[in-house]
């Protein structure tokens, strides 16, 4: 048995048992039925005996359109997660160093420990903010980077400059997971042709509402996606997952007033808990928002909430031992989180 797979927690994180779920970044707006509908009947014309094709050249298509990209550097995978699993198949040979920030999405250390990758973290500065310095310092002599932007679970972003500043000043690959870009309103993609070793990664899962699917996406140049294209497991996106998306992205009007509405969503909930005493949250640039409870534990806020009906994400990691986060609801779901936020913070 491999020793790093020993050696690591479980991956759990509570999904059951309360009306209110604000813990996963997921899209509070379910894709409307008669899209279902289309997607049922495409699915219905399919042959379900047969492999699904290795390249879905519509799909592509579709999402090089979407992203103003070229389809030849597009490569989808089984959702986000298996496109950071083969870039850092792709990049990165056993006992290779790769470079993270602390706090940032688990799963990249997770995978690089898994996988026998020489993972080194970069904290982040006060309130969450990138150190552009201290990650081109660590990333001497590393293989790969892969910063997230915006970062979850903080809500922060590196500016495009600061981007461009790591890519120029590093001889490794530069992964940016832009899972949030639209509602950041900013992206990285246009220095993929400046720099050969940016990559973009970007999902399904947030904006579009479609976290059910699992299916996400790489953008790089043609030679770096013709590689992990290869490295990708062969058949691991199935015929329902590009139905769906395809679907999506033929509704782009859609999906911005979407985007709209959960950003306005944000800002009305930042402005909430920015007037609840003892609360400290961190703008951000998501559908999410960091918070900390100044004279109360976290644990006992995060208990305090389910017990309520309110589930929000805690976290099981020093660097964030303080600190909830909250998913943007539907106004009722945000107007009801702040309520039983107050009535627990009053309890003593």
């Amino acid at each position: 048995m491999n020793p790093a797979c020993l050696a690591i927690k479980a991956y759990h994180v509570p999904q059951e048992g309360c009306k209110i779920k604000l813990n996963q970044n997921e899209s509070p707006y379910d894709v409307p039925t008669q899209i279902k509908e289309r997607v049922f009947k495409t699915l219905g014309r399919a042959p379900w005996n047969r492999y699904p094709p290795l390249e879905t050249k519509e799909l592509l298509d579709r999402i090089a359109d979407y992203a103003g990209f070229s389809a030849r550097g597009t490569v989808i995978g089984n959702s986000s997660n298996e496109i950071i699993q083969t870039i850092l198949l792709a990049t990165c040979e056993p006992g290779a160093k790769m470079v993270v920030v602390e706090p940032g999405f688990s799963i990249y250390a997770r995978l690089g420990r898994i996988l026998g990758r020489d993972v080194q973290t970069v904290s982040l500065g006060k309130d969450f903010r990138h150190e552009p310095d201290a990650i081109i310092a660590a990333a001497q002599g590393a293989r790969l980077v892969m910063l997230a932007s915006p970062n979850n679970p903080t809500g922060t972003i590196l500016e495009i400059p600061q981007i461009e500043a790591i890519a120029r000043s590093i001889r490794g690959y530069l992964a940016v997971d832009e899972a949030y870009h639209e509602f950041s309103g900013q992206t990285c993609l246009p220095l993929v042709e400046k720099y050969k070793r940016l990559m973009v990664i970007r999902t399904f899962s947030k904006a579009f509402g479609l976290a059910g699917i699992r299916l996400g996406y790489l953008l790089a140049r043609p030679e770096i996606a013709a590689v992990m294209a290869k490295v990708k497991l062969p058949f691991s996106v199935g015929i329902f997952p590009p139905a769906a998306a395809s679907e999506m992205l033929g509704k782009p009007e859609y999906i911005r007033q979407t985007v709209e509405t959960i950003i306005r969503e944000r800002e009305k909930l930042m402005r909430g808990l920015d007037k609840i005493k003892g609360v400290k949250p961190i703008p951000s640039r998501t559908n999410f928002i960091l918070f900390k409870t100044r004279g109360q534990s976290a644990h006992r806020v995060f208990n305090g909430l389910r017990k309520k009906g309110v589930l929000v994400r805690n976290f099981d990691i020093p660097t964030l031992q303080d600190w909830l986060r909250v998913t943007v609801g539907r106004p009722g779901e945000n107007e009801i989180f702040l309520k039983k936020l107050k009535a627990v913070l009053e309890e003593r």
